[in-house]
């Protein structure tokens, strides 16, 4: 007839480092919202360049007329500049689209403690700015539209301006930007997981 020999005698199993307040503490549940310490350098950057690309395709001239039609159509209240978004009717608004997700990437890396979700937005945020890179390529630099009457003075009466070419470089820095956040992207440390609790097992006597 057996008998059931117990617990092993002997002191009992203590975890090898107890919980103190030397050692990292278990996610906070505040981090579950925005922590502006998870964005890193090239999120900061892909945000200022987003609102910088908003403004600019939005509020500054990309094109102005000739200067020698200018003071005419200037007389006759005929507009003599276009921003981004009236010059080109699909880069324009393609542009603000690239301006706002660059802007929701900044905010999802703010917002979520894993990276999965700002990964993927940073990934569209990539190819969508590859796109608009080649777009505004083609369309300011190689073939610039004209959107103003030309004369016999001045056949070609559309003059570039800066904030087109400005928009150009934008586009092209959110794409290394994004790649730079992929390169680097993980957890902050703030949000990693406490260190995990380990046991010294005995071995029993005999």
């Amino acid at each position: 007839m057996s008998s059931d020999p117990g617990p092993p005698a002997g002191p009992r199993p203590q975890p090898t480092a107890p919980i103190s307040p030397d050692r990292p503490a278990p996610v906070r549940p505040d981090r579950a919202g925005i922590a502006l310490d998870r964005l890193r350098a090239p999120e900061w950057l892909i945000g200022a360049l987003a609102l910088a690309l908003l403004v600019d395709v939005l509020a500054l001239p990309w094109y102005h007329l000739a200067a020698v039609l200018a003071p005419t159509a200037a007389g006759l209240g005929a507009a003599t500049s276009a921003t981004g978004v009236a010059a080109h009717a699909l880069i324009g608004p393609y542009a603000l689209l690239v301006g706002l997700l660059g802007l929701t990437v900044g905010l999802a890396q703010a917002a979520r403690p894993a990276p999965a979700v700002p990964v993927c937005l940073t990934v569209i945020l990539l190819l969508a700015a590859l796109v608009l890179t080649a777009a505004l390529l083609i369309r300011v630099v190689l073939l610039p539209p004209h959107l103003f009457l030309s004369t016999a003075a001045s056949p070609d009466s559309t003059r570039t301006g800066v904030p087109a070419v400005a928009g150009l470089f934008i586009a092209a820095a959110l794409c290394g930007a994004a790649g730079w956040s992929l390169r680097v992207d993980g957890i902050a440390a703030a949000d990693a997981p406490a260190a995990i609790e380990t046991l010294a097992l005995t071995r029993r006597p005999g």
